[in-house]
């Protein structure tokens, strides 16, 4: 973590709070516990909500491909079922318990794409925002049916269980908020201690976690899957890799950036032809 937090804190704008608590790499349960299941449509902040239970656990998390595996050593299941994309989840399993990450759908769809253009493309994940004329075509053949594949999949987590103490609903807007975040932070650790075998960080690490594990270790997921345009997100990502709190842009990002601006430039010409 670089030490001149305020710095950092001016560069994204955000306050100064206190960066004491340690965030230990997770691992398994040393004894036996019943997972719960961390469900979300797709571009929705699982892998970041796992990485926050993890940190507020120090227990590994899983996903829905190894869920037919060993699972009592793992505090929760990460799922994007019944997307079409994830690996089929028994909603009548024996793990009953379940936190649904919900994300206003203008901007998880657009996330899902994300997802498929890097796939399509042999990308890192995480690595780059798709260009506008690649979004356009897939969200004109595709869009509809990614809205109600987001309902059904609210409604067939919401309606999993009868009992509401066995399901916390998570919003990915307020847990993404400077101001929020720590908030949302605090009811997933809340909800997580209640099961046999779980414990989590004390009530005023959470600030600190959530800076951590949302602002730091996962800032360039962010700033990637914000709607901002090109200019503000290599600005800003620019200013942060001057001050040293990010990495260089590697080779590889240079040449998708030069892809990006040529695409632009093409564009442009069109218009003006």
């Amino acid at each position: 973590l670089p030490s001149n937090t305020a710095a950092l804190s001016h560069a994204l704008s955000l306050p100064s709070i206190d960066l004491n608590c340690e965030v230990a790499a997770a691992k398994t349960s040393p004894v036996p516990i019943t997972p719960i299941y961390t469900a979300s449509y797709p571009g929705s902040g699982a892998k970041l909500t796992s990485k926050i239970i993890e940190a507020l656990t120090g227990i590994v998390t899983g996903d829905d491909y190894k869920s037919n595996e060993e699972t009592n050593n793992v505090v929760s299941i990460r799922t994007y079922y019944p997307h079409f994309i994830a690996s089929k989840v028994d909603l009548t399993s024996e793990f009953i318990r379940s936190i649904l990450v919900v994300r206003n759908p203008l901007n998880a769809v657009p996330s899902l794409h994300n997802f498929v253009y890097e796939s399509e493309n042999k990308l890192p994940e995480h690595f780059i925002r798709a260009p506008s004329d690649a979004w356009l075509e897939w969200r004109d053949k595709n869009f509809a049916t990614e809205i109600s594949s987001w309902a059904i999949h609210i409604r067939s987590w919401m309606y999993r269980s009868e009992n509401k103490s066995d399901r916390l609903v998570i919003s990915f807007e307020r847990l993404a908020d400077e101001n929020l975040g720590p908030l949302e932070v605090t009811r997933l650790a809340e909800f997580l201690c209640r099961e046999d075998g779980v414990s989590t960080r004390q009530p005023e690490d959470m600030p600190c976690i959530w800076w951590k594990v949302v602002n730091f270790k996962n800032l360039a997921m962010l700033l990637q899957n914000q709607q901002w345009n090109w200019g503000t997100r290599r600005l800003r990502q620019r200013k942060l890799q001057e001050a040293g709190f990010l990495p260089p842009p590697a080779s590889g990002e240079k040449i998708i950036a030069q892809i990006q601006e040529d695409a632009d430039a093409k564009r442009e010409a069109a218009k003006d032809a």
